[in-house]
């Protein structure tokens, strides 16, 4: 059975829904106080009309279904426990351990409603792509006109920009521009992906392709290209997607040249950016050595940087410090740091679980599609931890899972 257009529409509009993190109203039980957001109410309805979904069509999972769910719930049990735990206290803690649940819950959901659909997948990475489409024509507005860029930070960043060149990076309607490049990356990706594969007609490639490639241009994030070309590498490979790659890396290529306003910092791996990200590394280093078991406690990163920065990195982000606004910049370092032995072995766990779903659906040579798709949403944690946005946990979440509950085709 194929994806409904109204199932598509829903997954879109929800989506959409979600990249706009606007906060709603605020709730509070007993000391914890909760802030409803677009994004999370969107990940909600999602979950209960997959939930609704899976009901109606009687659906039925299957070995690799329950493991995964069986692995899902036992991570979230260790955040609870480092939780409990945590070094800056339960409730900052307890509300972002809700957070990853709302994200993991809805993913799951998601998953599991799009693989009772032959082109669930694709439908997805469609709707991926026309949010996308749509953050991107924001971002390229953004970088033009800086007076705008300021007022979509006064909406959905809290007034706060990241700068490069003297100029405002574009975010679009993510909560910061490393995020939106990193949606503008995974579209263009999929836009090779699914016009490769015939999911999607000239008429939505281009525009997935050239409006997320001038987006990404003006968020000048060198994280994001260096997954892009990872994943175009990984496309090269596979001569069902080589005409489409070459396509996409020239107009990519083109357009950061003609557009991107720091060009300049793509040459320059020593500046504080850069610097910091070691210094990052070292600091959750040393949180590990003092709570070697649970962590500091889930989102207690930054709150407690501030203890275990060294001279250089406090010179260099003393005022992101001061405003508890730096996370660990690697997905590894930050879990090992927040959540200790305890988080990394089961998410340790979790991730080869995955990986051998993701090989067993889509074994041999030359690399199938999907694997570019998967690079595109795994590497930016690399050199970035983005565990705090709804919207692009969601998409990443959804497309592993996913991936490792798709049927071979």
């Amino acid at each position: 059975m194929k994806t409904t257009f109204f199932e598509k529409t829903l997954m879109f509009v929800l989506l959409l829904a979600a990249s706009a993190d606007i906060e709603l109203a605020k709730l509070g039980f007993l000391s914890i106080k909760f802030s409803f957001s677009a994004a999370r109410l969107s990940l909600i309805l999602l979950s209960i009309l997959c939930l609704a979904a899976l009901f109606l069509y009687n659906y039925r999972p299957d070995k690799m279904a329950v493991s995964l769910v069986i692995l899902v719930f036992a991570t979230l049990t260790c955040f609870v426990v480092s939780a409990l735990l945590s070094k800056c206290g339960a409730n900052t803690s307890i509300k972002l351990v809700m957070r990853y649940a709302t994200m993991a819950l809805a993913s799951l959901l998601a998953a599991a409603f799009l693989s009772t659909r032959s082109d669930g997948f694709e439908s997805f990475l469609k709707a991926v792509v026309m949010v996308a489409v749509v953050n991107g024509a924001i971002g390229i507005f953004e970088g033009f006109n800086q007076d705008f860029a300021g007022s979509l930070a006064g909406i959905f960043r809290e007034g706060s920009s990241v700068y490069a060149a003297g100029r405002v990076r574009s975010a679009g309607t993510m909560p910061h521009a490393n995020i939106y490049s990193n949606l503008m990356v995974i579209s263009i990706i999929s836009c090779i992906y699914l016009y490769s594969k015939k999911y999607i007609k000239a008429c939505l490639f281009y525009p997935g392709l050239i409006i997320p490639a001038a987006g990404l241009s003006f968020s000048v994030s060198r994280n994001a290209y260096l997954s892009l070309l990872i994943g175009l590498i990984i496309f090269v490979f596979n001569p069902s997607f080589r005409r489409n790659t070459i396509i996409a890396f020239l107009a990519v290529a083109v357009l950061f040249i003609a557009l991107s306003p720091g060009k300049s910092r793509f040459g320059n791996f020593a500046d504080t950016s850069s610097a910091s990200r070691i210094e990052l590394y070292k600091a959750a280093v040393k949180m590990f050595r003092d709570y070697p078991v649970t962590g500091v406690g889930p989102g207690c990163y930054n709150l407690k940087l501030a203890g275990y920065a060294s001279e250089k990195l406090m010179k260099a982000e003393g005022q992101n410090i001061l405003h508890a606004s730096l996370n660990a910049h690697n997905g590894f370092f930050n879990v090992l740091a927040e959540n200790g032995a305890l988080g990394v072995v089961i998410v340790v766990i979790l991730l080869v679980y995955m990986a051998a779903g993701i090989i067993k659906n889509f074994p041999g040579l030359p690399p199938a599609g999907e694997y570019g798709i998967i690079s595109s949403v795994t590497l930016p944690f690399a050199f970035d931890a983005f565990f705090y946005s709804y919207f692009i946990m969601a998409v990443v979440l959804t497309v592993l899972f996913a991936a490792v509950l798709k049927k071979p085709e």
